[in-house]
């Protein structure tokens, strides 16, 4: 028995007394530690382990060294060596499948 399943498209007034009376008592309970498990983890990552790894500088990218101290210009011409490389990479892979085709 799934709650979803029976509290489908049903008033609130409805979906309490479903809950009461049809789910059994072990599967109320288990989706309530579920539930609560879900919470607690929740707010152990929003109240520890995010400040802890800000604080390490790990949720930063591996370059934002460089990128926080690029200029307008440098930021773009860097994006369009990218997108060059990256159209040269699908030419060649292209190159490679007709090649490979042939």
């Amino acid at each position: 028995v799934y709650y979803w399943d029976l509290l489908k498209d049903q008033p609130e007034d409805v979906k309490k007394e479903i809950i009461q009376t049809k789910i059994p008592r072990k599967i109320r309970m288990w989706h309530n530690l579920i539930g609560s498990l879900d919470a607690t983890q929740k707010a152990i990552n929003n109240w520890v382990a995010q400040p802890i790894a800000s604080g390490l500088g790990i949720t930063e990218s591996r370059i934002s060294y460089v990128t926080d101290h690029m200029t307008e210009e440098d930021m773009r011409r860097s994006k369009q060596i990218v997108a060059e490389r990256k159209q040269r990479q699908a030419q060649k892979q292209l190159e490679k499948a007709a090649a490979d085709a042939a």
